[in-house]
């Protein structure tokens, strides 16, 4: 009989364990308040005065719902350095970075101030460093929604993301298929089938197994299949989006919609 204890199966009959406690109680937050984003009445906040902290992505885009809704409520956006955009920085020729003169969380002093210059090849574009977030993830639907609604201009970042779509005419009726879900359940399928017959797989002359040791060796396979494949401890492969409150822990294949803002739709067998 196997050893193996999968983490989530420990985390799950021991909620007791402290960092596992706090972890799920902050995760079911946002269930507790709303599933999706909130709708404010028209005059809902009339007379009142919000004051929203910092001029991020966040704090922009709650400062624009407040008054786009027309709440009623005067709105104030504080921020402490001289720009907008929180941690969204592009660097181009002529602009001026001042970083932090160490690493200090708190009380660290401004360095010295950098001018930035690139080199711009002939008939080239003007170059720039995206000095903040490296790419928006497709999961991200209110914020490209945003980005569609405030004619944002985007750059295409080509790579091979668990989002890009895979299609041939000869498989899944010609429709397209999202990569995670070909990636994970063919994985997961595969270590299905290896673990439901690891004593004949173990059993071939081969491989030269001693006797004396062959049982360990079939519960190390199981547990390697397990692990890989992300099998349940019964060794079965189910197409899920993760247990409740991790869903985020793996790249599951369980999902026909990514979860943004609100939950995600999930696939099933």
């Amino acid at each position: 009989m196997s050893n193996f204890k999968s983490r989530a199966d420990f985390l799950r009959n021991n909620p007791s364990a402290s960092a596992f406690a706090a972890l799920a109680d902050a995760t079911k937050q946002q269930k507790n308040v709303t599933d999706s984003a909130i709708t404010l009445k028209p005059g809902q906040l009339a007379g009142k005065k919000v004051v929203v902290i910092g001029s991020g992505v966040g704090g922009l885009t709650a400062a624009y719902e407040i008054l786009a809704q027309q709440s009623g409520a005067t709105v104030t956006v504080l921020e402490a350095l001289n720009r907008t955009g929180g941690r969204c920085l592009s660097l181009r020729t002529g602009d001026v970075l001042t970083e932090d003169a160490d690493s200090d969380l708190f009380n660290s002093t401004p360095g010295e101030s950098q001018v930035v210059r690139f080199k711009r090849p002939i008939g080239d574009s003007e170059p720039y460093l995206n000095a903040g977030p490296g790419r928006i993830p497709s999961s991200h639907k209110r914020l490209l929604s945003y980005l569609k609604k405030f004619s944002v201009d985007v750059e295409v970042y080509v790579m091979n993301s668990q989002s890009n779509l895979v299609q041939k005419d000869s498989s899944f009726n010609g429709s397209s298929v999202v990569y995670r879900r070909l990636d994970n359940n063919t994985r997961g399928w595969l270590a299905e089938m290896v673990y439901a017959n690891a004593e004949e797989l173990l059993k071939k002359p081969s491989l030269n197994i001693n006797p004396d040791q062959f049982e360990e060796r079939v519960d190390a396979l199981k547990s390697l299949m397990i692990d890989f494949g992300e099998l349940d401890i019964a060794g079965n492969y189910q197409v899920t989006p993760g247990s409740e409150g991790f869903e985020n822990g793996k790249t599951r294949a369980g999902y026909s919609v990514l979860p943004g803002v609100a939950a995600g739709n999930t696939l099933r067998r």
